[in-house]
């Protein structure tokens, strides 16, 4: 099996896991050797059975990503598991943030010989960990970009998906890709992928813009970088409408990109 297509199954088998085995561990899920695939989920239902001894709710789950909430955590469960074919480790339990009111904690899996997957997870005072997991090339990444609100980040080859969670709230959104930030009461998205008009003379492709969000995460202005030999400047006519219609409520009428 390609590198490509068992990174796919195994998103798919954690997937799984997160928005149906742990509802199930009050002993109703059976695990039966009635194919391959099902052991591999049953491997990973008991490796995490034995890990946490606690309660999980999910947050929230979409079509490929779920968001958990673990009460009682105790990190060093995740120590060195292997149950099959996979292997569960912590690969940093000592990430503090700098007021000690919370920590990241990575955990790596192994699946045979192939790439090991980093999902960082976020442990407050209180023993909650919020772990996130969906589709992604380079592991699960997480921050406070502002006291109780957090940033999970899937990291992939050409952009960064991000989800925000605000503890307290129980709000969980869906944010543009690209670096996320919260200043002066805004969120911000700097480098945010777009994807321009290839039927245009000269065509238009992949490009970087940066961007102001609403707190629903909607994009509610969008800016460019300065005018350089790296850059590519745009007539507004030429880009995508929605982004015509935010430069033109500002009377600006080119936009410089990368």
């Amino acid at each position: 099996m390609k590198d490509t297509n068992m990174r796919a199954f195994v998103t798919t088998m954690i997937f799984a896991l997160l928005t149906h085995a742990f509802p199930a561990w009050s002993g109703s899920f059976e695990c039966k050797n009635d194919n391959y695939t099902k052991q591999t989920l049953c491997s990973l239902i008991k490796i995490a059975n034995n890990c946490i001894n606690s309660s999980t709710e999910i947050i929230e789950k979409k079509d490929k990503s779920a968001l958990l909430k673990i009460q009682n955590v105790i990190p060093k469960c995740f120590m060195n598991k292997s149950y099959g074919k996979y292997k569960f480790s912590i690969s940093d339990d000592q990430n503090y943030g700098s007021d000690n009111h919370y920590k990241i904690l990575e955990l790596s899996i192994e699946y045979k010989d192939y790439d090991t997957e980093i999902i960082q997870t976020y442990i407050t005072k209180n023993k909650e960990m919020y772990l996130f997991y969906g589709d992604n090339d380079f592991g699960i990444s997480v921050k406070a970009i502002k006291n109780n609100i957090l940033n999970f980040k899937a990291n992939n080859a050409t952009h960064t998906k991000n989800f925000i969670y605000t503890i307290g709230e129980d709000r969980y959104l869906e944010f543009p890709d690209g670096d996320i930030h919260h200043e002066d009461g805004n969120f911000y998205v700097y480098h945010k992928k777009v994807y321009g008009d290839v039927s245009q003379d000269p065509p238009i492709g992949a490009f970087w813009l940066n961007a102001k969000l609403d707190n629903s995460g909607k994009i509610i202005d969008v800016f460019g970088f300065k005018k350089s030999k790296d850059t590519h400047c745009y007539n507004v006519e030429v880009l995508p409408k929605w982004i015509k219609v935010l430069l033109e409520k500002k009377g600006q009428s080119e936009l410089c990109v990368f």
